[in-house]
């Protein structure tokens, strides 16, 4: 074997001996940030995070040759103990969760990068073992940080309590009225079930719809107009772009229609 090829095998498994054990030291911080969170559903989110990374230091491990040395990453480590040693200087609740979230995104985006910096190397010395579970974690920590982002936009961002005083079930019946509502429209306009997702009409019951709903459900007072729109986008956690407006205006309009009788 030539001495090129043993060197390139001994940079593989050092970078992949490091990832199985930043992903060890991400399971034991993330068991941490759930027990940490305040919010019911990041805890949730974290603990299934941290689930995943000791699901793959292990199967890391299972590729490695037990004298390969590899450490946690200065990085990995140094986000996470940023992280603790803020959280230590912050008394609200929310203001904890809303920087939890921002470290775990931080964490999940180094582990992408240094997965995909893995790949090629694993393809060199043709492990299609550590392929797989390379592009495995790609995806995994991508959706993560998708999870994240979605979580932050519901339960965190807006910092709006109004939404946490609703009854546990509110917005799970909302969406299912909605979904019925939209099912006696299309049959009213002769839209095909097939259409449904693309058509530009369908309900759309994410992040911005869901504000509107509720904002409209606290501030009973205002009505729609130009500074009842700015009022909500200076308290608006998301990226308040046209399609965001609309759909926020169609929440908001949505649960005046279904409350309009409610005093």
């Amino acid at each position: 074997m030539s001495k090129k090829l043993t060197y390139m095998e001994d940079l593989v498994g050092s970078e992949i001996a490091s990832l199985a054990n930043d992903e060890a030291l991400l399971a034991k911080a993330l068991e941490r940030f759930s027990s940490a969170a305040s919010n019911q559903v990041l805890s949730e989110t974290f603990q299934y995070m941290a689930k995943e990374s000791a699901h793959y230091a292990e199967q890391l491990a299972q590729g490695l040759s037990p004298k390969v040395p590899g450490s946690s990453r200065d990085s990995v480590k140094g986000i996470i103990e940023e992280g603790q040693k803020l959280l230590k200087n912050v008394g609200d609740p929310l203001l904890a969760d809303v920087k939890l979230l921002a470290v775990a995104q931080r964490l999940m985006g180094f582990q992408v990068a240094a997965y995909q910096a893995a790949l090629p190397l694993s393809r060199i010395l043709n492990r299609s073992d550590l392929v797989l579970v390379c592009q495995a974690a790609v995806e995994s920590k991508t959706r993560s940080v998708q999870d994240l982002q979605s979580v932050g936009l519901h339960h965190l961002y807006w910092r709006a309590s109004w939404w946490n005083e609703e009854p546990n079930g509110t917005w799970e019946r909302v969406k299912l009225a909605l979904k019925e509502d939209w099912e006696k429209t299309k049959e009213h306009l002769g839209i095909h079930a097939t259409d449904q997702e693309e058509h530009k009409d369908a309900p759309q019951p994410g992040p911005a719809f869901r504000y509107g709903y509720g904002a409209a459900l606290h501030y009973r007072d205002l009505e729609w107009n130009e500074e009842t729109i700015s009022f909500l986008r200076s308290h608006y956690g998301g990226v308040w772009n046209e399609r965001a407006g609309k759909q926020i205006e169609r929440g908001w309009l949505y649960s005046r229609e279904k409350h309009a009788n409610v005093g």
